[in-house]
């Protein structure tokens, strides 16, 4: 029988890069904006739908965005959402370089912002994150899980530590430990 450990390290950072996406958005609707009002003032074949209508919705839930990160509520729309609107309003003012560019750092964002999956089992430990990390037994030092802290140390003085909340273990620290200790002889 296999045995496998499994928990989540939890992002701590997601609410700091959700706020600087925000304002990047803000800025790129900004944008958006006065790109479509200098169309319309020109003469050229804007319409109030795309120069007004458009971009006051994208500020009003960007404003809302931000009122659910300040009161640490569930968001509606993901950074992913509002990317793909962006680089779809920008692909269709033929505007391809911005499209190229929002697009991307809307699925960047969206890889930041996941938690890691931490899988530990036979051949060592792997963490799914950007970019993914394997460590095999050879390589580790000491793994333990103690006062709900995991700790990693390698052969060549490098560290991982995070906090893990015991509501998230599936399993007990001592299990953890003796199976750790075991693969580490």
């Amino acid at each position: 029988m296999r045995t496998i450990f499994t928990f989540e390290i939890t992002n701590r950072k997601k609410r700091y890069y959700t706020l600087l996406a925000n304002i990047f958005l803000l800025f790129v609707s900004g944008i958006y904006t006065f790109y479509r009002n200098m169309q319309y003032n020109d003469g050229k074949s804007a319409s109030v739908l795309g120069c007004f209508i458009i971009p006051a919705v994208l500020f009003l839930v960007i404003l809302l965005r931000f009122i659910f990160i300040i009161r640490r509520k569930d968001i509606l729309f993901t950074q992913l959402h509002f990317s793909l609107i962006f680089t779809a309003c920008w692909a269709l003012e033929q505007q391809y370089v911005f499209a190229a560019i929002i697009g991307f750092l809307g699925i960047f964002e969206y890889l930041v912002n996941r938690d890691t999956v931490c899988i530990i089992d036979e051949q060592g430990i792997c963490l799914k994150s950007v970019p993914a990390r394997k460590y095999t037994w050879a390589q580790l030092q000491n793994v333990m899980i103690k006062e709900g802290i995991f700790t990693a140390d390698r052969k060549d003085n490098h560290i991982f530590q995070v906090d893990v909340s015991r509501e998230v273990l599936s399993f007990s620290e001592e299990q953890f430990n003796a199976f750790c200790t075991e693969r580490l002889k």
